[in-house]
């Protein structure tokens, strides 16, 4: 009876402490801490690859985008499902024609009429038209950073920090975080960075807010 007590006691004691560092990985600071860099990380190696080693190769530029891109939503899965454990519900796949569809359209639009404002105000005029190839650089960066930095700045800053704060400091913190971190763009100024906490940082994370869905976001962002 005296060492099956023991050996109970033991196999306690080690739940126990399995228990707490589960909690502390599970604590949302802790989450950040671990899941954000990472994906910080795997951009990094993303942008290397289709701006520096496939420069002169968009084609391939673009299939090694889609590729991390790929490997990142695999990533931060594995990372809510092992560590969080619960069902990745930001990324389910029933929703994600739909809502990436939305936000691809919704985003060609808003840039439409942006352009079309600034044409009509005459600050915007067209005085020639490249060829289509020029724009497939673009396709890999866009790629890149609306799954990237959507996965980042909405899925882990956002979610964790609304877990911590509620949902308009989150609001708040992730657009401010997403505009400043513009700043170390080429040519980035504060003028700028502001513009993008406003006007791209709020309009994404309300995105997600309505849907709790990454979809949407990502398309948009892409667009």
């Amino acid at each position: 009876m005296a060492h099956q007590k023991s050996t109970r006691d033991l196999s306690d004691a080690t739940e126990r402490r399995s228990s707490l560092w589960l909690r502390i990985l599970q604590y949302p600071l802790t989450r950040i801490l671990l899941l954000g860099p990472l994906l910080f990380v795997l951009m990094g190696i993303s942008n290397g690859f289709w701006s520096v080693r496939f420069a002169d190769q968009p084609l391939l530029g673009i299939v090694s985008a889609a590729l991390m891109a790929a490997l990142a939503l695999a990533v931060y899965a594995a990372f809510v499902r092992y560590i969080e454990q619960r069902p990745v519900s930001e990324l389910a796949l029933s929703s994600m024609s739909r809502e990436l569809g939305l936000g691809l359209i919704a985003g060609v639009g808003l840039y439409t009429l942006c352009v079309a404002t600034l044409m009509l105000l005459g600050v915007y005029r067209i005085e020639a038209i490249n060829p289509p190839s020029l724009m497939l650089p673009s396709v890999a960066m866009a790629l890149s950073s609306g799954v990237f930095e959507e996965l980042l700045h909405r899925g882990t800053i956002f979610r964790n920090v609304e877990a911590l704060a509620g949902s308009w400091i989150a609001l708040l913190v992730s657009a401010v975080i997403f505009g400043m971190v513009h700043l170390t763009n080429p040519d980035g100024t504060m003028v700028g960075a502001l513009a993008i906490t406003i006007e791209a940082g709020l309009l994404l994370a309300a995105l997600y807010l309505v849907t709790r869905r990454l979809w949407l976001s990502i398309g948009a962002h892409i667009a």
